[in-house]
């Protein structure tokens, strides 16, 4: 009883940040400004590995020029890659809501879906688990 209250309560709480942050891109997706913006910053983050080499990820940190407002902002990535080898100084693609700077995030498939889309998945198979006990 004890293990469906606690595989409940996480799945449960997956499924509300899942469709938050879906809420939030489809948001983004449809009022957002395309644009592009500059990596003004790596924020790498290297996590050790026994027995491996240790794995860098990388958040890049994005500069973009609002024209709605016209002012510089920045916002940090919510996709982080070991895979991904972004540099400073790269331009990327961007989506943006004007006025509203914390919707912001690269604008390609990984980027802006991976997170939303996994942690929906898992909430999903938590759910299912939850079914088998």
């Amino acid at each position: 009883m004890i293990a469906k209250l606690i595989i409940g309560t996480f799945a449960t709480l997956a499924l509300v940040v899942g469709l938050l942050v879906l809420l939030g891109r489809i948001r983004l997706y449809t009022r957002g400004v395309r644009t592009t913006g500059k990596v003004v910053d790596g924020n790498t983050r290297t996590e050790p590995r026994p027995g491996a080499p240790p794995r860098r990820t990388q958040a890049p940190v994005i500069e973009v020029f609002d024209t709605s407002t016209n002012e510089r902002f920045t916002f940090r990535s919510s996709f982080g890659s070991s895979a991904t080898k972004i540099e400073i100084g790269q331009v990327v693609p961007v989506r943006y809501v004007p006025g509203d700077h914390d919707l912001a995030e690269i604008d390609r498939l990984a980027p802006m879906w991976f997170f939303p889309v996994g942690v929906l998945c898992f909430s999903g198979l938590l759910f299912w688990v939850l079914t088998r006990i």
